[in-house]
């Protein structure tokens, strides 16, 4: 039975309604990322070694332990191994293909 509902998410420039599965870039009936790591980090950089640069969203904070508020920021930078320029403190959330 197909479903003709769920997330469609689709590349700038194509239409989520007729676009192939290679333009899309989320379809909720796939395998979607899963998060490998979420929590506080202080020390600038965190080490992931996943041999590829992850999906990640980083948030400054005001606090490890009582946060008031986090905001997206645009600094940290990844690398195959890595994610570095991570203001402190911040909050990190870094993402792995479904499987």
């Amino acid at each position: 039975m197909e479903y003709d509902y769920g997330i469609k998410i689709s590349k700038p420039g194509y239409s989520a309604h007729n676009a192939e599965k290679k333009d899309l870039i989320i379809l909720s009936q796939d395998d979607a990322h899963k998060v490998l790591y979420k929590g506080f980090v202080t020390s600038g950089s965190y080490t992931h070694n996943l041999n590829k640069r992850p999906v990640f969203y980083c948030f400054t904070t005001d606090s490890t332990t009582s946060p008031t508020y986090f905001s997206l920021t645009k600094l940290a930078r990844s690398s195959t191994t890595q994610i570095v320029n991570i203001p402190n403190p911040s909050y990190l959330v870094i993402m792995r293909e479904g499987i």
